[in-house]
């Protein structure tokens, strides 16, 4: 997954900051650089942006897209996905269970999160 995806996943689904854009600043103290998001950038491992490759991430963009009432919207978009691949790969039958275990891997969650935000027009 790409930078810029993973920016417009953060930005426009999680509406968090996609940390970057650091400019200086000056305390009594000496150095240290601000995030366009406000927050000083002064210890690293706390100012990361996500990854997308992790179960809290898969977790966290499952959740928002329930919560802005759009869930159904983005399964009926992942079966389709997911029957063209079954297709290709000679399948006529498939379950639900074989849908499920295809879209919770959390590699491939985001990427259909990003191709359905761009079906959408958005992105």
């Amino acid at each position: 997954m790409t930078d810029d995806r993973r920016r417009m996943l953060t930005e426009e689904v999680l509406g968090e900051c996609w940390h970057g854009g650091y400019t200086d600043g000056v305390t009594p103290d000496g150095q240290w650089r601000m995030c366009t998001c406000g927050y000083a950038y002064i210890i690293p491992e706390k100012h990361r942006n996500r990854t997308f490759a992790t179960w809290k991430d898969l977790g966290d963009l499952k959740e928002k897209i329930v919560e802005m009432g759009e869930w159904d919207g983005f399964w009926m978009y992942a079966a389709t996905e997911f029957k063209e691949v079954q297709h290709k790969a000679g399948k006529v039958v498939w379950r639900k269970s074989e849908m499920s275990n295809w879209l919770m891997n959390p590699i491939r969650f985001p990427e259909l999160v990003v191709g359905w935000i761009k079906e959408r027009g958005r992105g």
